[in-house]
């Protein structure tokens, strides 16, 4: 159970930082959301 939940929250921290690269590396403001593109 506790290792669940680690992987879980390694893995909600992982998508957070991978989304903010690809913002930084295609210049998305954070306002603008992924359907306006």
């Amino acid at each position: 159970m506790h290792v669940k939940v680690i992987v879980l929250v390694l893995w909600i921290i992982f998508l957070f930082v991978l989304e903010n690269i690809v913002r930084k590396r295609l210049n998305i403001p954070k306002q603008t959301g992924w359907n306006n593109k």
